[in-house]
């Protein structure tokens, strides 16, 4: 782990939890996304200066913590100038943001402390007014995050940040997070159509074929929203159905897991409340959700 992999001419991803992109020129580099700690920053930091490169630009695909973990250290051990997209700035310069929203109010302390959770602060300029290299470019991939975007390189590697995951953690997980459950789907549709090339997906293997991926990954999508509307013939509260979920599928509740679905179910229900399939109603102090068909009968 934590290994500089070349995949094409100028192009190198160092492999650890989160996948860094690595875009070299002349001896400096532009990574993309910085790690999920200092501690993972200053052994990507390592394998990168071993290899003769000064870091000069962190490009951030979004504002999650595990992505901009390395931003500080990076920041104040190579002078690196930092980028995110305009309406991720805020979250960079305060993390706490992004878990407040998640959590729905002030997180406390221990959700805090998760790395997955929050990151350390550090500002960024805005990705819109990088200094691009000729041929490299930002790709909307948003969903997973209000305003993801993949990084396509110049000899054409794409870094595609959170947008797909591994077949065998969905098997596994059942769920994987999304803020935006529209623009996920429209994101995950999209790919389906993409062509063969080299892809760099941040917690999955590098791969040819993107667009099978996310055909596995919308086929998901679509079983859990349907298993919700199914399951909502029965009206319960959210936390009633996050319950269920995690029983039927025999998922560990934990205070970051209950968050982190929890936020995901939260955004599926919004889309699903949108397609008019499920609707709520109160009772007695309860607000219940409920199938659309069962409200009608």
């Amino acid at each position: 782990m934590f290994d500089l992999i070349q995949v094409a001419e100028h192009t190198y991803y160092v492999d650890c939890p989160v996948r860094v992109g690595v875009w070299e020129q002349a001896g400096e580099a532009i990574l993309i996304d910085s790690g999920n700690s200092p501690e993972s920053a200053a052994r990507i930091h390592a394998k990168i200066r071993d290899a003769g490169l000064r870091v000069r630009h962190i490009l951030n695909t979004h504002c999650h913590p595990d992505h901009i973990g390395g931003n500080r250290y990076f920041s104040e051990t190579c002078g690196a100038t930092c980028w995110c997209s305009s309406k991720d700035a805020a979250f960079c310069a305060v993390s706490e943001l992004g878990t407040a929203i998640m959590y729905g109010g002030r997180p406390p302390e221990r959700l805090m402390l998760d790395r997955f959770m929050k990151a350390e602060d550090c500002p960024c300029r805005e990705a819109e007014e990088f200094p691009f290299p000729e041929g490299m470019e930002l790709v909307d991939l948003a969903g997973h995050s209000m305003f993801q975007k993949g990084v396509r390189t110049p000899d054409g590697v794409c870094f595609m940040a959170d947008c797909v995951a591994s077949e065998k953690v969905l098997d596994r997980f059942v769920f994987t997070y999304a803020y935006d459950i529209a623009r996920y789907r429209n994101t995950l549709t999209r790919l389906t159509g993409w062509e063969k090339g080299i892809y760099i997906p941040s917690h999955c293997e590098p791969c040819e074929d993107i667009a099978s991926l996310a055909a596995y990954n919308l086929a998901k999508l679509e079983e859990r929203l349907a298993e919700i509307v199914g399951l909502l013939a029965q009206p319960m509260t959210a936390e009633e159905l996050l319950t269920a979920l995690f029983r039927r599928h025999k998922l560990r509740m934990t205070l970051s897991q209950r968050y982190l679905i929890g936020s995901t179910l939260s955004g599926m229900l919004s889309y699903l409340m949108d397609c008019g399939k499920i609707t709520t109603k109160s009772d007695d102090g309860r607000l219940l959700w409920l199938n659309s068909e069962v409200e009608t009968r």
